[in-house]
């Protein structure tokens, strides 16, 4: 898939993820860690990545899972 390709700019959507994460790492520490670090990344990869791919790629297209 071409970026052209996208419903949302890449650039938007690489700021998005990245200060998403970083947000959501600082919540976590200044909240005194309540989750466990393997928590806080299913959390991260469930909010911000797979809702992150959902938004920006058309309908019916597939995405590479690495998994």
């Amino acid at each position: 898939m071409q970026a052209e390709e996208l419903l949302i700019p890449l650039d938007i959507a690489v700021n998005h993820v990245a200060a998403s994460g970083l947000e959501m790492v600082a919540w976590w520490l200044e909240n005194d860690m309540p989750y466990s670090p393997d928590d806080m990344g299913t959390y991260y990869e469930r909010l911000i990545i797979q809702a992150t791919w959902q938004a920006i790629l058309p309908p019916g297209a597939e995405r590479h899972n690495p998994e």
